[in-house]
């Protein structure tokens, strides 16, 4: 019916998206980690990793503009709303090099529980700061 929600392969889409997420971020923590720890290979400059992943995004959007749009014009359109989202991207960078560090010093899943602890705190200081009320089903799924 015109309510069903979104499928692809006989599968809701949300239930691929939230698959692919937990793929993402595990997969993502275990091979930093195992790349920092390859025997016969030497340290690699962690700030390399992460300006090759910003390349690759930055990449990605020029072919998503011009495949959609045939020019990058519309990303330079709004100079305000660039620099406000430069605020953001420079945090992630920072946030991405942290992540390098702290695999190097912590083994996958005690760097996992603390990396994931963000969510438990976004709720608590969106309530502390924000003054936000986030129901008990809220907190429960937090």
């Amino acid at each position: 019916g015109p309510d069903a929600p979104p499928m692809l392969c006989g599968v809701q889409i949300r239930v691929l998206v939230c698959a692919m997420l937990v793929v993402q971020n595990t997969g993502a923590v275990l091979l930093m980690r195992y790349t920092r720890s390859m025997p016969g290979e030497g340290q690699y400059i962690t700030q390399t990793a992460v300006i090759m992943q910003e390349v690759i995004k930055g990449l990605t959007c020029v072919l998503l503009l011009l495949k959609d749009e045939g020019t990058l014009a519309s990303a330079w359109a709004k100079p305000a709303e660039a620099l406000k989202t430069s605020v953001p991207a420079l945090l992630y960078l920072v946030q991405n090099n942290l992540q390098y560090v702290a695999v190097g010093y912590l083994d996958a899943a005690t760097y996992t529980v603390s990396y994931q602890s963000k969510i438990i705190w976004s709720g608590i200081l969106s309530v502390v700061l924000l003054n936000r009320k986030l129901g008990s089903h809220k907190w429960l799924g937090i």
